[in-house]
């Protein structure tokens, strides 16, 4: 038998192993909003798109960062060369 339930304080739920978890508060309410359905899959809650736009974006930041990073390291090894051959 399958229950489903809302509970009242998520911060009383103990993880118990296996991806389940014990209610240590006052217990569960009923939820009769939501159904159980055998056969049907899970939607996901995932755009992909939106999500490889937002890798790309991101690889493309610190790749351009990365960049920004090595001429200054070069800038300041040139500097650092200039100011000891200077005499």
């Amino acid at each position: 038998q399958l229950s489903i339930v809302r509970f009242n304080n998520l911060r009383n739920l103990r993880p118990q192993g296996d991806s389940l978890f014990m209610d240590e508060g006052a217990g569960a309410a009923q939820d009769t909003a939501s159904s159980v359905q055998q056969g049907y899959l899970e939607k996901s809650t995932v755009n992909v798109v939106r999500s490889m736009v937002d890798l790309i974006s991101a690889q493309r930041f610190f790749e351009a960062n990365s960049k920004a990073a090595t001429l200054e390291d070069q800038a300041l090894g040139l500097a650092v060369q200039s100011v000891g051959s200077v005499r």
